[in-house]
């Protein structure tokens, strides 16, 4: 903590800055090879959703990037390609995404993070109706009228 609060807060410092501190304080735990081999055998823990993962895969790439094992140019191909292999449960659920054909124009982060985003919450839409068997639910106002209506007891008949 002593070692980030030595650095003056000034606007033109970076979070690269603080990294690099913090590195030339207390080393790096992995060399870059390592780091690059963390990011390509990572693959989606049963726990993760395709977004967290993603979220997950990207700390990975970062710090590959940052070690110098991976260059910048190549962050988006990699990214995708490791996504796409990596993801191992509910991996039909990106089929509509068609992620294989973007390989040759790979999207950024951030585009990437939205198309999965998307359709995790396409996916969510679709379990939701069907736990209710397919049927909208239609949403019911309650009126004072409707309570008194409800609450009359039922008429017998008798023969």
């Amino acid at each position: 903590m002593n070692t980030i609060r030595s650095l003056t807060p000034a606007p033109n410092l970076t979070v690269r800055d603080y990294l690099d501190a913090l590195e030339g304080s207390y080393g790096t735990r992995l060399t870059p090879a390592e780091s690059l081999k963390a990011f390509q055998s990572c693959y989606q823990k049963p726990e993760l959703s395709h977004s967290q993962y993603l979220q997950e895969l990207q700390t990975l790439l970062r710090r590959a990037i940052r070690q110098g094992s991976v260059k910048e140019y190549e962050a988006n191909y990699l990214r995708l390609k490791q996504f796409t292999d990596g993801v191992l449960y509910n991996e039909s659920h990106l089929s509509s995404l068609q992620l294989d054909t973007k390989l040759n124009h790979p999207p950024g982060y951030i585009e990437l993070m939205q198309l999965v985003r998307k359709e995790e919450a396409r996916q969510e839409e679709k379990a939701k109706k069907r736990v209710h068997g397919g049927q909208r639910r239609v949403p019911v106002q309650i009126t004072p009228l409707s309570v008194i209506v409800l609450k009359q007891p039922q008429h017998r008949h008798q023969w």
